[in-house]
């Protein structure tokens, strides 16, 4: 789960949600519920958007380079606030991210 020695996500990392979670739509959005942590975790819209985005394991960099042709939005502000919310999903132990496809 979330630990200072934890390596920064970057473009170039792989990314995908966890398998042992549950997760449910209500009204359009997502409601995450980690066995291990048991509490629940509400994503917003875009949030929404992302972690269905998530089902199948991604580099970041080509999911930002998605949203941004999707969104019609700068780049660099797409990246910035993916690279923050995938932050978050790892401290809340929802993804898995690895430095590379083969790991």
């Amino acid at each position: 789960m979330g630990s200072a020695t934890e390596e920064a996500i970057l473009a170039s990392s792989f990314v995908n949600r966890r398998a042992d979670l549950l997760a449910a739509e209500v009204d359009g959005e997502v409601m995450l519920m980690g066995i291990a942590q048991g509490r629940l975790f509400g994503l917003d819209a875009m949030g929404s958007i992302i972690w269905r985005r998530l089902a199948a394991r991604c580099r970041v960099g080509d999911l930002c380079a998605e949203l941004a042709r999707t969104y019609d939005a700068d780049p660099a502000t797409i990246e910035a606030d993916l690279l923050a919310f995938l932050t978050t999903l790892r401290a809340q132990g929802f993804v898995e991210v690895t430095a590379d496809e083969g790991r």
